[in-house]
C-alpha cells in the first residue's frame, strides 16, 4: 500500500486552527468555517469549501450581515436545504 497526494485546485484556506469542518453527504463537499491562525493574529469569519468530486477549494461569499470571526465554535449541515450550512 502507498500514499498518494493528489491535486488539488483552486486556492486553499490560510492554515487554521479551531475551525468547525462539516462533510455534506449530499453535496460530497466539505465546509470550513472560521478559526484562527496566532502566526497571523487573527481571527476568521470566513467559508470555504472543498468540492470533493473535482477536488477543489472554492471561498464563499456570504450575504447579509456577516458573523463576527470565531474560533473553538461548532457547525451543522442539513441535507434537504440549499442553504446547509448553519
Amino acid at each position: 500500500m502507498s500514499l498518494i497526494k493528489p491535486e488539488i485546485g483552486g486556492k486553499p484556506p490560510m492554515p487554521r486552527y479551531g475551525h468547525s469542518m462539516v462533510f455534506n453527504e449530499v453535496q460530497n463537499i466539505v465546509i470550513i468555517h472560521g478559526g484562527r491562525n496566532d502566526y497571523e493574529n487573527c481571527f476568521f469569519g470566513d467559508v470555504h469549501i472543498l468540492k470533493l468530486n473535482i477536488l477543489c477549494w472554492v471561498s464563499v461569499k456570504v450575504q447579509g450581515v456577516p458573523k463576527a470571526p470565531r474560533a473553538s465554535h461548532c457547525s451543522c449541515s442539513f441535507s434537504n436545504f440549499n442553504d446547509d450550512f448553519c
